[in-house]
């Protein structure tokens, strides 16, 4: 399944819609690397919200919430690009939960409805592989 430069823009004014229709508007956006960070940006730029690039693995985490510049910052928008497995959004949670003060919403592009995460807060679209396995091909990842 290819997503393309014009449908990724429509699957990120879904997203923004939707926050908008909860009235939510978080303090900062964190890019998940690699695949989260084009979204994020867009999100960022749309909304005029900052935006921080984050590594998955807990210590980028522990190190964004420890950073005094971030102290006043509470809720966080996280995204990424699909909710595949939902392993890495699990250990995102699990982290924001257990280690720091952040209180964290998630967006992703696509929305894998056999994920075994199902705290996505915002999606551009869903899918459910458990029926149909495709693959999902971003713009960027297009050689």
């Amino acid at each position: 399944m290819n997503i393309y430069p014009h449908e990724l823009e429509l699957l990120i004014d879904n997203i923004i819609i939707k926050m908008k229709k909860d009235n939510y508007k978080p303090d900062l956006i964190l890019g998940l690397t690699r695949g989260g960070l084009i979204p994020a940006v867009r999100i960022s730029h749309l909304l005029d919200i900052p935006m921080q690039a984050v590594n998955k693995d807990m210590y980028s985490l522990h190190t964004l919430a420890s950073e005094s510049i971030y102290t006043n910052i509470r809720n966080v928008l996280v995204v990424d690009d699909i909710n595949d497995t939902g392993k890495t959004l699990e250990e995102v949670m699990g982290f924001l939960l257990c280690n720091s003060s952040l209180i964290g919403k998630y967006a992703v592009i696509i929305e894998n409805k056999a994920s075994l995460f199902k705290g996505v807060d915002y999606f551009g679209m869903a899918i459910d592989k458990s029926v149909n396995p495709c693959w999902v091909n971003f713009p960027w990842e297009r050689k």
